[in-house]
């Protein structure tokens, strides 16, 4: 099944746009919305769930492995089956929330812009644009005497990144409805060592971010990774749309990480 609907919707955009637009809507709408309440990452807690459960199997495998000298053939065909079974509804899944989105149409097309070739002296210009912008809003934001930004006790970083979404998705259909609370990971340690500054988890519809990253780098990512949640899962797509959510913001904060 999942490979049916995965090749259709490579070969069908408008069956993908369609999906993305009528039926991922309701799982956003209904585990998006149940995962939001739980204060941590349900898909953390569940992979770390995961991997003690399959350690436990193979130790219990490998004892029933050794002392069922009879049964080892029976034994490793029902743990084939169960493995294979596993794989295939995590698949289900990924292709239902997560999948089928990378086929629909893209931000550009459904909203109205216009994709051209630029010059290199548009690029320039462009860049100059940016940087100005962003030494406006750093003139307006506090910092320490290492000109560090900081977030603490200065904004509620879940309510002014679903505010800056909200607020785009009057502009654009597209991002309208629904937004989700984004989760602090656990191991932001390690996402730190792997150089990730967010995640989306597609089989519970969460924005996740890393608690350690850089705080003026917080707002983009947290924007990107809930533009995921509405069904555009291009890294592009999810850039330049946190990018217009932050720069459209009324808060100094998510103005500079738009800009930055």
């Amino acid at each position: 099944m999942s490979l049916v609907l995965t090749l259709l919707a490579k070969n069908t955009a408008d069956f993908a746009q369609w999906y993305s637009t009528t039926i991922y809507p309701f799982f956003v709408g209904t585990v998006g919305r149940i995962s939001s309440v739980l204060p941590f990452s349900l898909c953390e807690i569940l992979l770390y769930a995961v991997i003690i459960l399959a350690a436990i199997g193979v130790v219990f495998t490998v004892i029933r492995f050794v002392k069922g000298k009879g049964k080892r053939k029976k034994l490793l065909m029902r743990v084939l089956a169960g493995v294979v079974c596993f794989a295939v509804s995590v698949y289900m899944v990924f292709t239902l929330f997560c999948g089928i989105n990378y086929n629909r149409f893209t931000f550009s097309e459904v909203s109205g812009f216009t994709v051209e070739t630029y010059t290199a002296q548009e690029l320039a210009d462009l860049c100059v644009y940016i940087l100005n912008n962003a030494n406006d809003a750093a003139g307006k934001i506090e910092t320490d005497e290492t000109l560090t930004v900081s977030l603490d006790g200065k904004i509620n970083l879940d309510k002014e990144c679903r505010d800056a979404m909200t607020r785009l998705g009057e502009r654009y259909d597209s991002l309208s409805g629904f937004y989700p609370d984004a989760k602090a990971v656990i191991a932001s340690e390690g996402m730190s060592y792997m150089k990730i500054l967010g995640m989306y988890a597609p089989f519970t519809i969460e924005a996740n971010y890393n608690a350690n990253a850089p705080d003026f780098a917080k707002p983009f990512t947290v924007c990107h990774e809930l533009s995921h949640l509405k069904g555009f899962m291009r890294e592009d797509e999810a850039n330049f749309i946190a990018y217009l959510a932050c720069t459209g913001s009324d808060n100094v904060y998510l103005q500079y990480a738009g800009w930055v």
